[in-house]
């Protein structure tokens, strides 16, 4: 038998077939999950940050963080510096799933298809900061964008990954506006146009009855 029914009792269900449905339920997106514990709040302290407990989905990936995760960056820097924070997990070809957080200077995030390729890395970001030459933290980002889902009281949160993309975003969305308008505009207007035609073609034949009786 080359196939199996994932809803049967009994089947083996392996972690890829429940991310991969995640990954389709979730529509491809990735964030966090809204209304679970502390939502994976960042908070700065010193040259540190925390990522507070909270569920995230990551290529449909699961992953319930259960304890404050610290993040430290352990030299100063000369000038202000850059830096995201990115959320990573990785599909070895036996079906084990690793996870983690780290900082780095920003680069571009790799996002293999692991579902295609049975294997591989995907990386989101979930926040940037700039870290001083006092050691401090400043510019604390979370790249978030909150969907509801009403149904279910909950929300995921998606990670953006510029602000370039979300106002490239709104813009689409406000030209469809426009356009939807125009059309609405053009459709009425043809509308009144042929109302006024017929009318116009009424009174014509009522004219034209009138002067044959007499």
């Amino acid at each position: 038998m080359s196939y199996k029914i994932l809803e049967q009792n009994g089947i083996d269900n392996e972690n890829v077939d429940g991310g991969a449905f995640n990954n389709f339920a979730s529509g491809g997106r990735d964030g966090i999950v809204g209304g679970v514990l502390s939502e994976c709040a960042l908070t700065a302290a010193g040259s540190a940050i925390g990522v507070s407990p909270g569920l995230i989905i990551l290529h449909g990936i699961r992953v319930k963080v259960t304890g404050i995760e610290t993040l430290s960056l352990s030299s100063v820097p000369l000038r202000p510096t850059s830096y995201q924070i990115v959320a990573q997990v990785t599909l070895a070809s036996n079906g084990d799933v690793d996870f983690s957080f780290f900082i780095r200077t920003p680069q571009s995030l790799i996002q293999d298809s692991l579902y295609q390729n049975g294997a591989g890395t995907y990386q989101a970001e979930l926040a940037s900061f700039t870290h001083n030459p006092d050691g401090t933290i400043s510019d604390l980002r979370r790249r978030s964008m909150s969907f509801t889902a009403r149904a279910a009281g909950m929300s995921i949160s998606k990670w953006e990954r510029s602000p370039r993309r979300r106002l490239t975003r709104g813009l689409m969305r406000t030209s469809m506006s426009v356009s939807v308008m125009k059309r609405e505009r053009t459709k009425f207007c043809w509308i009144l146009t042929q109302r006024f035609r017929a009318e116009q073609a009424v009174q014509t034949m009522r004219r034209f009855i009138s002067r044959r009786r007499r």
